[in-house]
C-alpha cells in the first residue's frame, strides 16, 4: 500500500486491476484518469477527504476510506461508492483505522492492523474475519476473481513469512517463508498463478508458484537497500516492473528467469536453491543475501562490475561443483541463489527532484495481439508520482534480447500533471 503523509495533498495513488486507469485520493476528494490516452475520467470533490481509493476494473464501483482531514472523514470509515449514480452503496465503520483495501469481482478484503475482513462483494456479507499479527502498514495482496487468493504477513515463523489464503473456500492454503527480513511488498500476476515478494532491504525479489508456494526464481534489483514502492506484472506475466525509493524502475524478464531455474533444477538433484518444493513453501535455511553494504542501483557502476565478476565466479563454481559430483550442487544456498538470480534487463530513472519521493508503476500492454504467445508484448511503463506527475517510457518489443545498457540512465520527460481540472502539458 502506498500512502503519503508528507504535507502533499495527495494521500494515495493506485491503478485498477488491468492498469488502464489511475485513481488519486486527496484531502479534497478523489479523481480518476484514463491512461491511454491520458484524460480525466471522473472527479469528486468538495466533500470528505479520501485517504485510500481502489477501483473495480473500469466499472463505476469505487472503494473509499476516509483520510481524517475533516471530522466526517474518519480513517475507520469504509465506503463503497457508485460513481455513475453518485451515491453510497454501503458504509462500514471499523473499530480501528482501515489500512488497506483490495477487491475483485467476487471478493472485497479490508485490512486493519490486527484483522482482515473478507466480504462477498455482491451482497457485502462478511464471510470471515482473520486475526493477524500486527500489520501496521496494511500489507496484503489479492489475486483476480479467477482465483481470489489472499496473501498477508504471517509473523509467526519469521518476519519474512507470508500466509496464502483462499477467499473462496475460506481456508488457509500454505505458508511461504519468503525472506529473512520484514516484508515490504508483494504482488500477484494477473492469473493469480505467481506471487512476487520483497523485503525491507529491497535487493532481492523472489517469485513463487501459487498455490503450491514453490520457489521459482529470484530477481536481484541491486546491492544497495531501497524501499520497494511498486510491483507490476505485464498482462502475460512475461515482464516484471519494480519501482523503488531510489527513483529507479527496474525491468525483469520473468520468462528467462523461469527457464534458467528449470535448467538448473534439471541438471542435478541439489539444484533446489531457496525454497524448492511445493506445499510447505519456500523455506530459507541459511543467511539471506540481502545486505546493505555498498553498491547502487545503476547498471554500469564500478560496484556492479565487481558484482558481475562475482556472479560469473559463482556460476563457474556452481558448474564445477556439479561436474565433480555428477550433477549435485554443493554451493551453499545463498551463493547458489546469487549465481542463479536474474538481473534487470533494463531500467529507467524517475527524476525525484521534480516528481517527489514516491511513485507507482504500471505496465500498459498496447498491442491488440497481447494474448498471442508468438507475439512479443508491446509495453509502455507509466509512472505516477505523489505530486501527480505522469511519466511514460517505451519498452522495446524484443524485451528478451534487451541488455541493461540500452535503457540505462534513460530519462523520461514529464508528459503531464494530473491536475484534476486539466492536464498540464510539458
Amino acid at each position: 500500500m502506498t500512502s503519503f503523509s508528507n504535507g502533499n495533498d495527495t494521500h494515495h495513488v493506485s491503478f485498477n486491476q488491468d492498469y488502464t486507469c489511475v485513481s488519486i485520493a486527496s484531502r479534497e476528494g478523489f479523481s480518476i484518469f484514463n491512461l491511454d490516452p491520458v484524460e480525466l475520467r471522473y472527479k469528486h470533490s468538495g466533500g470528505e477527504g479520501v485517504g485510500h481509493i481502489e477501483m473495480l476494473h473500469c466499472t463505476s464501483l469505487i472503494a473509499l476510506v476516509g483520510s481524517g482531514d475533516q471530522p466526517g472523514s474518519s480513517p475507520r470509515k469504509f465506503k463503497l461508492w457508485n460513481s455513475k449514480n453518485k451515491e453510497t452503496i454501503c458504509e462500514i465503520t471499523f473499530p480501528s483505522s482501515v489500512l488497506n483495501v483490495k477487491l475483485n469481482r467476487d471478493r472485497l478484503v479490508i485490512c486493519l492492523e490486527l484483522q482482515i475482513h473478507v466480504y462477498e462483494l455482491a451482497t457485502m456479507k462478511c464471510l470471515q474475519i482473520l486475526s493477524t499479527t500486527p500489520n501496521p502498514s496494511g500489507l496484503m495482496a489479492l489475486s483476480g476473481e479467477s482465483s481470489s487468493y489472499l496473501v498477508f504477513p504471517s509473523g509467526a515463523a519469521g518476519a519474512g513469512s507470508v500466509v496464502l489464503y483462499d477467499c473462496v473456500s475460506l481456508r488457509l492454503l500454505s505458508q511461504i517463508d519468503a525472506h529473512k527480513k520484514t516484508l515490504m511488498a508483494m504482488q500477484f500476476n494477473r492469473e493469480g498463478t505467481m506471487l512476487v515478494t520483497a523485503s525491507v532491504t529491497g535487493t532481492v525479489l523472489r517469485l513463487f508458484a501459487v498455490p503450491s508456494g514453490e520457489h521459482l526464481c529470484s530477481f536481484r534489483r541491486g546491492t544497495r537497500s531501497a524501499q520497494i514502492t511498486s510491483l507490476c506484472f505485464s498482462q502475460r506475466s512475461s515482464v516484471l516492473a519494480v519501482g523503488s525509493s531510489s527513483g529507479t524502475v527496474h525491468i525483469f524478464d520473468v520468462g528467462a528467469g523461469l527457464r534458467k531455474r528449470q535448467q538448473s533444477s534439471g541438471s542435478g538433484a541439489g539444484g533446489g536453491g531457496v525454497g524448492a518444493g511445493g506445499g510447505g513453501g519456500g523455506k530459507i535455511t541459511e543467511r539471506e543475501d540481502e545486505s546493505d553494504a555498498g553498491g547502487g542501483d545503476e547498471e554500469g557502476s564500478w560496484r556492479d562490475s565487481l558484482t558481475s565478476s562475482a556472479r560469473s565466479y559463482f556460476s563457474m563454481a556452481q558448474s564445477w561443483s556439479k561436474a565433480a559430483v555428477g550433477g549435485l550442487n554443493l554451493l551453499p544456498q545463498p551463493m547458489q541463489e546469487f549465481a542463479e538470480s536474474m538481473w534487470a534487463i533494463a531500467h529507467a530513472r524517475v527524476p525525484l527532484s521534480v516528481a517527489g519521493g514516491h511513485f507507482q508503476v504500471a505496465l500498459l500492454t498496447v498491442t491488440p495481439t497481447a494474448d498471442d504467445p508468438q507475439v512479443d508484448e508491446d509495453l509502455k511503463i507509466v509512472v505516477v508520482t505523489q505530486n501527480k506527475h505522469l511519466f511514460r517510457y517505451n519498452v522495446p518489443k524484443n524485451v528478451s534480447e534487451l541488455s541493461a545498457q540500452q535503457m540505462s540512465g534513460e530519462e523520461a520527460v514529464v508528459q503531464c500533471v494530473l491536475d484534476d481540472e486539466a492536464l498540464l502539458e510539458y
